[in-house]
């Protein structure tokens, strides 16, 4: 008994010890841009972005969305996410410090759309004016509004209130291929936990009034990687190790009972 007990023992610690920390890596389905100075535009189909102020108060938000449906997300416990960003060349007109913030969009802008075009949109395609615009007018779009204001630039409207994090670099000396992460934090892991089994979408911006910003790969990118989510998760334990405890359960119930006949 002892040595069956001993060799069941040593299945459910291999099997529960192969439950280690997994991550998930998942690629942007959607990501864009919008500008304050050409705000008739859409972007989508464009493989650079630009996250920041061109200047003049010229100010661009990035918007991204992420699938959270992979199988090796759901059901399972998330304990850390980062967002990477590459950047497709520098600014030298820029200053040396500059910070994006990354906040998540809020549920009532979820619908806005990449759309494929470079100039005046054509229908159901998101530009600083609108949503959704509906119209390829080069003054005016017509269309769904931003919840808050245009721009989706209202903080607790348009993207929570809640900064998931932040991260700083050197707009002059981000040559191509320079990776932009924003780190892990509390708020971070909790909106992607929520979010698990649908989509989630992500703002990108912070409007300072010097001219200040990052030239960011889109998913369209021939070369450069897309804005990247990786999400490390907790996995439940293994079958075999679950199976294993509830084995030794058994064994030892069966030998108490063993025990309490003979002293009967």
């Amino acid at each position: 008994m002892k040595k069956l007990i001993s060799a069941i023992l040593a299945f459910s610690v291999i099997g529960i010890a192969a439950s280690t920390n997994a991550a998930v890596i998942t690629e942007a389905t959607a990501d864009t841009y919008i500008r304050s100075d050409l705000s008739e535009r859409s972007f989508g189909s464009e493989t650079s972005m630009i996250f920041g102020n061109t200047g003049n108060a010229s100010f661009s938000h990035g918007l991204l969305t992420f699938s959270l449906n992979d199988p090796g997300l759901i059901g399972q416990t998330v304990t850390s996410v980062s967002l990477k960003l590459t950047t497709t060349g520098n600014d030298l007109s820029s200053s040396t410090s500059y910070t994006l913030n990354l906040f998540q969009l809020s549920a009532a802008n979820s619908g806005w759309v990449e759309g494929t075009s470079t100039a005046t949109p054509n229908a159901n395609q998101s530009t600083w004016q609108k949503r959704n615009a509906t119209s390829t007018s080069n003054a005016t779009n017509t269309g769904t509004a931003w919840a808050g204001s245009q721009g989706a630039s209202t903080s607790g409207t348009d993207f929570s209130s809640t900064l998931l994090s932040s991260v700083t670099g050197n707009p002059q000396t981000s040559a191509s291929g320079t990776v932009l992460t924003f780190n892990s934090s509390a708020s971070f892991i909790s909106s992607i936990q929520g979010a698990i089994g649908g989509n989630i979408s992500l703002w990108v911006g912070n409007d300072v009034a010097e001219r200040d910003f990052f030239r960011i790969a889109s998913r369209d990118n021939p070369t450069l990687a897309g804005p990247t989510l990786e999400i490390t998760v907790v996995p439940e334990p293994s079958t075999l190790g679950l199976v294993g405890l509830a084995l030794i359960g058994f064994f030892l119930r069966c030998r108490r009972r063993e025990d309490a006949s003979r002293i009967s």
